[in-house]
């Protein structure tokens, strides 16, 4: 959706096959950087195979776009909004902040998107507004995503694609805790019927991620799991 209050308009230029949706990072993504951002082209592909030419696709973290540039490609609409908006993501992107609720003027999404910026153990370092989600405590951060699925249950959304972190060692892949259990939010109202792992690019010598994979000997990189879920029949 753009500032003028329609949607993103969808010119696709399907340059992609059937099998064939390893896209590159085009350059506009390349202004709000995000070291365990889902890759394209993995975006791309939950887009393909999880919606239609013309459904809607809802992303309230949208970040740095990817969302906007699967659907330009495969032909879907596409509703994206964020706390914090990159710079040139303007006429894309909506400044809304999730936890008030859904934006009035959303329809209701055929697939929903959640990548939520999960909160950090130890203090405060990374808050620049108020409801940051990465400086919540636990209980309150899962009260937001619980009112959050909720209210997309309440919509009738059909699938919800969930995007949550890993952390790869030299050595042996180990679990990282977010302290958050997505399944027992979403159980009520969905199923799991698909899980992913995703190997996200390399990190930069010298990057800093989360506290306390900073001091991991051989930390290489993101993996990321995608949860795929389906609303239970009513």
């Amino acid at each position: 959706m753009n500032q003028s209050g329609k949607f993103s308009t969808i010119a696709s230029s399907r340059t992609h096959g059937e099998n064939g949706l390893a896209f590159a990072p085009t350059a506009s993504m390349s202004a709000c950087s995000d070291t365990a951002a889902l890759p394209q082209a993995k975006m791309d592909r939950i887009i393909y195979c999880y919606s239609k030419p013309n459904d809607l696709v809802f992303d309230p973290f949208a970040g740095t776009g990817a969302t906007v540039e699967a659907c330009k490609r495969l032909s879907r609409r596409c509703y994206c909004s964020d706390l914090y908006v990159c710079p040139g993501r303007e006429q894309d992107l909506k400044a809304w902040d999730i936890t008030q609720g859904l934006p009035p003027d959303l329809p209701n999404p055929d697939l929903v998107i959640l990548d939520p910026p999960y909160p950090k153990p130890g203090p405060a370092q990374f808050a620049r507004a108020k409801n940051d989600m990465r400086d919540m405590r636990t209980p309150e951060f899962n009260a937001s995503m619980r009112s959050l699925i909720e209210a997309l249950s309440a919509r009738n959304v059909g699938t919800i694609v969930f995007v949550l972190p890993r952390v790869l060692s030299a050595e042996v892949l180990i679990f990282h805790d977010e302290r958050c259990d997505f399944r027992v939010l979403l159980a009520a109202h969905y199923k799991l019927v698909q899980y992913n792992l995703v190997v996200c690019p390399p990190l930069e010598e010298g990057a800093h991620t989360v506290g306390n994979a900073n001091d991991m000997k051989g930390y290489q990189r993101w993996v990321r799991d995608t949860e795929v879920w389906q609303a239970r029949k009513r």
